[in-house]
């Protein structure tokens, strides 16, 4: 009896501390493979970060790497239980956009001083002190400018199904959703709301949709509302089919979108395909790439002799202008000196005429000359 009471007494603790060491072990997982950074607090600082220019932190087997910013940085690590310090931080020098480079400094500096980590699921948050970096998994947000482009403009709504169930979408107001570079704003049908909005590792994703708190006065409009914001947030797919832009959900609920009233995108059939610049009030444009522009659909995009850019345009009679945002790459450059902008001129409007295989810009005193 007592060798039995004993042998219980000996398995007893035992199987309580297999449990303890499952449990640390589990709480203290080392962070493995890409992260991508989301927020990061510098000297009490919230700062939210764009997830165009999100630094990124890669873990190996003895050491980290990712992008700071705008350079590319490496660095050892050591990690310990909830413990984690790097050390020997080496960066690229590359010049870089003020903007791009501040975000890059900080990022760095709180880096240097880590000193402990949390693992939340898919986020990743590194403590140094005061400050505090969270991070997303999965690697840094690519392709955006060129799969916002083709949803860029104002939207309206003008269906939503949830579960094979159309839902009414008549209100007050228009429910309505703008697609800007990294961004999503919008009426929702009783409150506005915004978000980002990027591409991850090839897949659609809406990062946190962010609402006003008023109420809506009806079951209907609070159904429709819940179901519409919903649908962002869990969007895993953004289709263009024909005039339509449709939201896909991951449970299938799908938002239905028609051209808001005015933005409608026009296209001149004479302006279609590539073109490459050739003088500029009759001087030749001197850089290291051509400065070219492309008509495709709706779709107007190009290189302005350093950065990509790419967006939407409409033609009203014999004017050509952008119909929304215009988004660039990052590249840093030297400035062309007395050389005027062609993403200027596309915001502002134009002017054009197209004769054979000449297309001629003219607008903010300056006449642009391209051919095929």
């Amino acid at each position: 009896m007592s060798a039995g009471y004993n042998g219980r007494m000996i398995r007893g603790p035992l199987k309580f501390m297999a449990l303890g060491a499952l449990l640390l072990g589990a709480a203290n997982a080392q962070p493995t493979g890409e992260w991508r950074l989301t927020s990061i607090t510098d000297a009490g600082r919230l700062i939210s970060v764009n997830a165009q220019v999100a630094p990124t932190l890669r873990f190996d087997a003895t050491r980290v790497s990712g992008l700071a910013g705008c350079n590319t940085y490496t660095a050892s690590y050591a990690a310990r239980a909830d413990l984690l310090t790097f050390a020997r931080v080496i960066t690229t020098k590359k010049a870089c956009p003020d903007q791009v480079l501040s975000l890059e400094e900080r990022y760095l500096n709180v880096l240097r001083g880590v000193r402990r980590y949390e693992l939340r699921g898919r986020t990743l948050v590194l403590h140094a002190g005061n400050d505090r970096m969270e991070f997303v998994q999965g690697g840094r947000v690519s392709d955006v400018t060129q799969t916002a482009t083709r949803y860029a403009g104002a939207w309206e709504l003008a269906g939503v199904n949830v579960a094979g169930r159309a839902l009414n979408v008549q209100g007050d107001r228009p429910v309505t959703l703008t697609v800007e570079g990294a961004r999503l704003s919008g009426n929702a049908p009783c409150n506005t709301y915004s978000a980002t909005f990027g591409v991850v590792n090839g897949a659609i994703q809406v990062g946190p949709v962010a609402s006003t708190r008023r109420l809506c006065t009806t079951d209907a409009g609070n159904q429709l509302e819940t179901a519409f914001l919903g649908a962002l947030r869990a969007a895993r797919a953004f289709e263009l089919r024909g005039e339509q832009l449709v939201v896909v959900a991951r449970d299938g609920t799908t938002l239905t979108f028609r051209r808001a009233s005015g933005s409608g995108a026009v296209t001149g059939a004479s302006l279609e395909g590539g073109w490459t610049l050739r003088t500029v009030d009759d001087r030749a444009p001197q850089g290291p790439r051509a400065i070219t522009l492309n008509f495709e659909g709706p779709q107007v995009g190009g290189n302005d002799g350093c950065n990509a850019f790419g967006g939407t345009y409409r033609v009203s009679g014999s004017t050509l202008r952008a119909a929304g945002p215009l988004p660039q790459t990052l590249m840093a450059c030297p400035e062309p000196a007395d050389f005027p902008s062609l993403t200027a001129l596309l915001r502002a409007g134009a002017t054009f005429s197209v004769n054979a295989d000449v297309l001629t810009l003219t607008g903010q005193g300056h006449t642009w000359v391209f051919s095929r």
